[in-house]
């Protein structure tokens, strides 16, 4: 062969990875992932029976029948609530209609005092809102 020809040849490796060192590499990733695994499993399981052991019992289970409502504020229909939500609620809606459409003392002592809604509005209607004067 000439010299030209051993130029232009084109050289290549017989082989461009070691399938070997691929395999020994899957096989180490494979082995490292178990192991992560179990390690992970079993940290898990160490905190688990750890918050078993530390768990206090049930309310329930520690007080007599006498102590087995929740304490209060109670949500409504829970036990120990007996009034309904709804009637609730118009028993509210009722108590700030009174109050709305009621005369009373706000405080007395202060002299201030409770108008009817619609009196009030009819009031500052007629009177107008205070305005600042410019200086």
């Amino acid at each position: 062969m000439d010299d030209d020809t051993k130029r232009h040849r084109v050289a290549h490796e017989a082989s461009d990875v070691s399938v070997a060192g691929v395999v020994q590499f899957g096989i180490g990733l494979l082995a490292g992932t178990v192991a992560i695994c179990l390690l992970l499993w079993g940290l898990f399981h160490y905190f688990a029976m750890r918050e078993e052991k530390s768990e206090l019992p049930p309310a329930s289970r520690v007080a007599g029948p006498e102590n087995r409502l929740p304490p209060e504020p109670r949500l409504q229909g829970a036990p120990g609530h007996e009034v309904h939500p709804i009637e609730e609620l118009k028993d509210l809606r009722a108590a700030e209609d009174a109050l709305l459409n009621s005369y009373g003392w706000v405080d007395r002592n202060a002299g201030i005092t409770r108008i009817p809604i619609e009196r009030a509005m009819d009031k500052l209607l007629r009177q107008g809102l205070p305005v600042r004067s410019k200086q």
